[in-house]
């Protein structure tokens, strides 16, 4: 890998492809054969009114052949894995990480902390809330909300906080338009029908639907170790 010329604290590796008007801060860290589109960010920092730029003590990372859509902003120190596909128009804040062959779905909204473990999909327009864990072989299909904070006091000026992030098992499967509030654990290969509001755990290898989600019917979990 070599230092970029243009911005000598960013490193890029080789055979890196990087389009129009793509920025890159201080601390990012580009691995071999990635693809990133036009208009992109990588590396911003966090800001809020009347503080300063929050940089992570961690460099942000693209692994390698991993492709980043258009438009898209990557906050600092958010670790992306290998072969993953980041698509158009998508916002992930600081601290996350993506692994290996996940896919995040264009104009998807990640907040901080956010960990998706390898090959989980996350399709366009879902917003995925701060602390948020989604397992392996996931899917999370459009339009899905996820909700962290049912207090509407989040952190306070003393810096407590109230957030309770849901989490996705793996294997677990959440339909389009789909709601998950505060805290609720979606168990390994369960199913959240489409539309539901899930206002509790959803058991393992189970199928919960409706407003709010009841169960429906236990389907058998595959064995992860065939005999």
């Amino acid at each position: 890998m070599a230092w970029a010329d243009t911005m000598p604290k960013a490193l890029v590796g080789k055979n890196v492809t990087i389009g129009k008007n793509v920025v890159l801060y201080d601390g990012v860290v580009i691995d071999d054969d990635v693809t990133i589109y036009d208009n992109s960010i990588i590396g911003r920092p966090a800001h809020r009114p009347g503080h300063s730029q929050f940089f992570s003590s961690e460099r942000t990372y693209i692994g390698p052949g991993s492709v980043i859509g258009s438009g898209t902003t990557i906050y600092t120190g958010t670790w992306i894995g290998k072969n993953v596909l980041i698509g158009d128009g998508v916002r992930i804040r600081e601290n996350c990480e993506i692994m290996a062959e996940c896919i995040v779905g264009s104009n998807c909204t990640f907040q901080n902390n956010v960990i998706m473990f390898p090959r989980s999909r996350v399709i366009d327009l879902s917003h995925i809330t701060a602390g948020v864990l989604i397992g392996e072989n996931a899917f999370v299909s459009t339009g899905v909300l996820t909700m962290n904070d049912d207090s509407f006091n989040g952190n306070n000026a003393e810096g407590d906080t109230t957030l309770n992030a849901p989490q996705i098992g793996a294997g677990a499967s959440v339909g389009g338009g789909a709601v998950l509030l505060p805290g609720v654990i979606v168990g390994d290969s369960a199913v959240v029908a489409a539309g539901a509001i899930v206002t509790k755990d959803v058991e393992a290898g189970t199928t919960v639907m409706g407003v709010a989600a009841k169960r429906r019917y236990l389907q058998p979990i595959p064995e992860v170790y065939p005999k």
